[in-house]
């Protein structure tokens, strides 16, 4: 039986999560730095949301979705990494995934 490890399951998810943003940039041209772009601006007013709720706006203001939502993770990821945002300390349940329990973001 193949082990995985906690750094192969990282390693696989990082690489999912650059295939899906090349991927949402190849559908819309720019979509990841428009996206990174629309955050930084949203949590001005939104010093902590679900990322539900990012993507709800985003929407209805207009802005394309890409066809895989994953692609998202490179923009949390790059913001995180830029000290923009971290991970929450509450959970709740995402109502775009099955009632998921996840963490919301804080601005820092």
């Amino acid at each position: 039986m193949l082990q995985l490890t906690i750094e192969d399951a990282i390693r696989t998810a990082d690489r999912i999560i650059t295939a899906t943003a090349a991927r949402a940039d190849r559908e819309y041209e720019g979509w990841t730095t428009l996206a990174y772009a629309y955050l930084r601006r949203y949590v001005q007013s939104h010093p902590e949301f679900w990322s539900w709720e990012l993507r709800d706006a985003f929407e209805k203001e207009g802005y394309a979705m890409p066809s895989e939502l994953r692609a998202w993770g490179a923009v949390y990821k790059r913001a995180q990494k830029e000290g923009l945002i971290r991970k929450g300390e509450q959970l709740k349940r995402d109502p775009y995934r099955h009632g998921t329990m996840t963490a919301g973001w804080v601005k820092t």
